[in-house]
């Protein structure tokens, strides 16, 4: 019986030591908090009020406004960015005619490897060219946001998007 009351008060000196080091910090804890509301020149009802009145420069200084037009910041988190549309707008497609057919361009990937989507409607054919590449008659020199530059013994001919 002796050793049973040992053991407990062995557990009971363990657990006052922890609760006394836990008490302890949130002493120190409170303490942090209280100087630095003595420090604030300002109650939260007066920070609350300004907020809701929509002057929060007591806060964090001058807000600069965003220009109009422009979404905020929390705004732009919910919008939806499609990477690749799921329609091409008929209207922003310019055609070239040669004499084979009509040469359209779908779209443009400027990654490590630029490649263009070329259709030639005459053939109803499409075409993954990069810099270099060959569409009928013509040879793709250059690939450029919304463009592409093609050569032929012709002249140059630029399809744009």
């Amino acid at each position: 019986m002796a050793k049973i009351n040992l053991i407990a008060a062995e557990k009971i000196y363990a657990f006052s030591r922890c609760a006394n080091i836990a008490l302890f910090l949130s002493a120190i804890l409170l303490t942090v908090y209280q100087v630095t509301i003595l420090l604030r020149p300002h109650s939260l009802r007066e920070i609350s009020s300004k907020i809701r009145q929509g002057k929060p420069d007591i806060l964090f200084g001058e807000i600069p406004s965003l220009p109009k037009g422009l979404p905020g910041f929390d705004e732009s988190l919910f919008r939806e960015k499609v990477l690749f549309p799921r329609e091409l707008p008929a209207v922003a497609a310019v055609v070239a005619e040669d004499k084979k057919g009509t040469l359209i361009l779908l779209g443009v990937s400027l990654g490590e490897k630029k490649i263009a989507i070329i259709r030639d409607s005459s053939q109803n054919k499409n075409y993954y060219c990069s810099p270099g590449g060959t569409v009928g008659d013509y040879k793709v020199k250059e690939i450029y946001k919304g463009r592409v530059v093609l050569e032929s013994p012709r002249g140059p001919l630029e399809l744009t998007q």
